[in-house]
């Protein structure tokens, strides 16, 4: 009896331990981040134009706050930046992240740089991208810059990741070997006039080479199909989206939800008459990374044409074929209409086919 309770606690243990495992797998990437080289930034210095720019450093908690002003200053965009200067060697790392807390009102519009010794400046180029993870969610989000800048939006507090072979110059070198003669490092944040920017960077860790979350930063997966889609005047318009990556098991789905639009698991997105809204977000995932793609939706460009006797060139609508009609509209689209003209047809074949086997029957005598 000691025997059976002692092999039922065994299996027990074992059940949940192999429970355990497979259910914080989708943590165990961020809990990684206890082995990751900490880094602090130090010789910091100031690089702008108009925008007034001030930091507090708090090196005891590794926290740095960034407060940036454009108040006053003229239309446009106007660029700071902070960077952290001295020597560095970064040849065994492969990606470097921090934590991020955007306060603003608005969207945070930043890069991340690395200046070498020999004066090569790379960044985050279009091409290229970084992920981010919110706070308490599993999914990391692929996020390539648009303009120059990496959107990130209010309210947001995650970390974000910065693969370095999403790191190149304006001649597209990345050069990954030459990662040990670093001078330099930060971020520049560009705001429009008459703004307030207020965000906090803290954690900032590197990640070796070999660790698991460098494969979803080198990843090429985006999706690709349609920028814009047309809305339908009648029935469905209906567009194929595929990811760039070669996986059976990336799934697809709307950012949120919208009125007369669905997309299946496999990208067919269609859109219907009752669609209210000029641009979408769609998704695509795979494992435990996510991109997004934003699609632009418009009207038909025959909904405001007339002809020249002043009707429209569109296809009418329903409501606009049975005025058209009038009353004789409820009576050709009632069953008992339908029904009586496949008769006529049945009757008009069995016809014509007994007519051909006669005809055929006295051609051969």
């Amino acid at each position: 009896m000691n025997l059976m309770k002692c092999n039922f606690y065994k299996i027990f243990i074992l059940f949940s331990l192999v429970f355990l495992v497979m259910g914080n797998n989708s943590v165990a990437l961020a809990e990684e981040a206890n082995s990751y080289q900490k880094i602090s930034p130090e010789n910091i210095y100031l690089e702008g134009d108009k925008a007034k720019l001030n930091y507090d450093f708090d090196k005891a908690n590794n926290r740095l706050e960034i407060k940036v002003d454009s108040i006053g200053l003229e239309e446009g965009y106007y660029t700071s930046n902070l960077y952290s200067k001295g020597k560095y060697d970064w040849s065994n790392f492969g990606m470097i992240s921090f934590n991020v807390q955007n306060n603003s009102q608005e969207e945070l519009k930043f890069n991340f740089s690395v200046v070498k010794t020999d004066g090569t400046f790379l960044t985050v180029n279009e091409d290229k991208s970084v992920l981010i993870k919110k706070e308490n969610n599993q999914d990391f989000e692929k996020l390539a810059p648009a303009y120059g800048t990496i959107n990130i939006p209010s309210g947001f507090k995650g970390v974000i990741y910065v693969p370095f072979t999403s790191l190149n110059s304006q001649a597209g070198d990345n050069n990954q070997h030459l990662f040990s003669n670093i001078s330099s490092w930060g971020i520049s944040i560009t705001t429009e006039e008459n703004k307030e920017k207020d965000i906090h960077l803290s954690r900032f860790v590197l990640i070796p080479k070999d660790d698991s979350l460098i494969k979803y930063g080198d990843l090429d997966f985006k999706i690709e199909g349609d920028d814009r889609v047309q809305i339908p005047v009648q029935g469905e318009a209906i567009s194929i989206y595929k990811a760039s990556l070669n996986e059976d098991n990336v799934i697809y789905s709307l950012a949120e939800d919208y009125e007369g639009v669905s997309i299946d698991k496999d990208g067919r997105l269609t859109l219907n008459t009752s669609v209210n809204v000029e641009k979408i977000k769609i998704e695509a995932k795979y494992e435990y990374l996510m991109v997004k793609k934003e699609i632009q939706l418009y009207k038909s460009w025959t909904l405001g044409v007339k002809e020249i006797d002043g009707t429209s060139k569109s296809i009418p609508g329903d409501a606009e074929v049975k005025n058209l009609m009038g009353g004789i509209y409820p009576l050709i689209m009632s069953q008992r209409f339908i029904d009586f003209i496949r008769g006529i047809c049945i009757v008009l074949v069995l016809i014509f086919s007994g007519l051909y086997i006669f005809w055929s029957r006295k051609k051969e005598s």
